[in-house]
Order: C-alpha cells, then structure tokens, then sequence
C-alpha cells in the first residue's frame, strides 16, 4: 500500500555506531509491539470513519384553482453529502546534525467531503412537468456512493435512504 514500509535490520558487530542503532531500535520497541533487530512494518493500519446526510425532497402537484385533497405526488429527489475521514500511524528516522538519530511517531490524518446531486433535485418545474403522468411518475435518487481514502482506494459503499413517503421518514 506505501503509507508505511520501514525496514529496521543489523547486528550491532556489523553497524558503524552501534550504539545509535540501539537507541533507535529501544525507543521504536517502546510503541510498536512485537519489534526485534530485523523487523519489517508493511500495510500500516489505517482507520477510516464517515458520516452521511441524504436530503430527500417530495413533490406535489395540483391544478391551479383545486383544493389540496386532488393534489399528487409526482416526483422525489434526494440528495447526500458525506465525508470520509482517515488516519494512519507514520514513523521518521530524523538524522539531526549532532549524529543522533531519534524515531519520531506521527499520525497522519485528512479527510475529503463528497456531495451527490442528480440533475433535477429540488427541481419544481421538473415536478410539474410529470404531473400530466399520474401519481409518482419520476424519481431521481442517489442509491449509492462509493467512499474512496487514500491512493485512490475504495473503501465503502453507503446507500441511503429512499423513502417513497414523508411518512417513511423517521
């Protein structure tokens, strides 16, 4: 995946400055469980987290002049804006200018924010266009959305919700 591939390996015998060697190995022994001489650190955990929020808007259509009991459900459309957040642990190999190499630990955190709109959400005029139709002739939705971290790579799939009522709201 490259968000981490340390490689920390030798003997002591074979490493100029040995005891350089044993600070950094000591002190990335103390936060990472299960390191030796010669360890190897692939595929780092990364800890993804999201949230979502679907918009749905209902439509009804009468004719002008009716009362609203002959008025009709033509048309819903949702909408959802989501985001993904993500975090991984980091470990550098600082050399400072005195010769010292420490380890320093990090987390690297982002996030991206995805938002999906068909093309006639909250569209009025699209509502009463379809009224000629009958009851609930037109939809636009979104049924899903792919949920990508970091490289690019897929994480989830969130499906909203699709109420075909306000009453299927809770």
């Amino acid at each position: 995946m490259g968000a981490l591939n340390t490689v920390a390996s030798g003997t002591l015998s074979s490493i100029p400055g040995a005891a350089i060697f044993v600070t950094v190995f000591s002190t990335t022994q103390s936060f990472v469980n299960g390191i030796s001489t010669e360890t190897v650190i692939n595929d780092a955990s990364i800890a993804y987290t999201w949230s979502q929020a679907t918009q749905v808007m209902f439509f009804y259509v009468k004719k002008k002049g009716e009362t609203d009991s002959n008025q009709y459900l033509t048309f819903i459309s949702s909408k959802v804006d989501a985001a993904i957040g993500w975090q991984y642990p980091l470990f550098s190999y600082i050399n400072s200018n005195g010769g010292t190499t420490t380890v320093s630990p990090s987390v690297i955190q982002g996030n991206r924010t995805i938002s999906a709109v068909p093309t006639h959400h909250n569209d009025a005029f699209y509502a009463v266009e379809k009224y000629p139709n009958g009851n609930l002739s037109a939809k636009d939705l979104v049924n899903s959305i792919t949920l990508t971290g970091i490289e690019s790579k897929n994480i989830s799939s969130i499906f909203p919700v699709n109420p075909n009522y306000p009453s299927q709201i809770y």
